[in-house]
């Protein structure tokens, strides 16, 4: 990070911002100087300790109140998505769920594949994460609407681990996930059948969150 004195204070800064919860005001102090940013992402990647979690976090709102002061690291957080610390990886998915928004270059169309090839990975919350992306993916590419759906669907075949063993449990619970994303677009879904039969396969959910989810979601959609 160099010599410069905000870097060089920058451990004791992010430490105080984690003591005191002021992620509002260290938004504002990032704002007022977007080079910061670079010491950000220069720290997550070098920091072995858990304060680069607070610096993720930083930069997580930073992309929802200001994305387009860190679209221009995009390829940056994109190299989070192979993180093997998941909590990084995690950041990276909801920043660049953010990120869309703002993509004037059309990169994320690029990254498709690699994003959501992630829904397959084992550990559910990786891909509940990337199921909660889907409304503002949608929103700013419609055209992706159809291959996402597909891919939403067949998560129905996909098998997720706990401590190591499926968990069945851990499926509903990414199903229910899968259910929000769902309901922010199946009206204007190509395949808003397909999603309709989905959902009616979950009103029997063994998780009673889940089918109380899916019938609510066809009372709303069910036309």
């Amino acid at each position: 990070m160099g010599n410069d004195p905000w870097s060089s204070e920058v451990r004791a800064w992010l430490t105080d911002v984690s003591w005191t919860k002021n992620f509002a005001r260290a938004d504002q102090a990032v704002t007022s100087d977007p080079a910061r940013i670079r010491d950000l992402l220069d720290f997550i990647n070098s920091d072995q300790g858990s304060t680069k979690f607070t610096a993720e976090k930083i930069l997580r709102n930073l992309s929802v109140s200001h994305p387009a002061l860190l679209y221009p690291h995009f390829d940056v957080i994109v190299s989070w998505l192979d993180s093997p610390n998941a909590f990084i990886q995690w950041g990276g998915i909801f920043i660049l769920g953010n990120l869309v928004a703002v993509d004037g270059e059309h990169r994320f169309p690029a990254l498709f594949e690699r994003f959501f090839a992630l829904l397959n990975q084992p550990a559910m919350i990786t891909a509940a994460n990337v199921a909660a992306t889907v409304p503002a993916i949608i929103r700013h590419y419609p055209e992706l609407e159809p291959e996402i759906t597909r891919r939403l669907l067949a998560v129905t075949a996909n098998t997720y681990y706990r401590k190591n063993q499926p968990s069945p449990e851990c499926k509903n619970i990414l199903l229910g996930h899968v259910l929000d994303s769902m309901d922010a677009y199946c009206d204007a879904a190509t395949a808003k059948d397909q999603i309709l039969g989905f959902v009616q396969s979950l009103t029997d959910n063994s998780r009673a969150a889940v089918a109380r989810k899916a019938r609510k979601f066809l009372e709303k959609h069910q036309r």
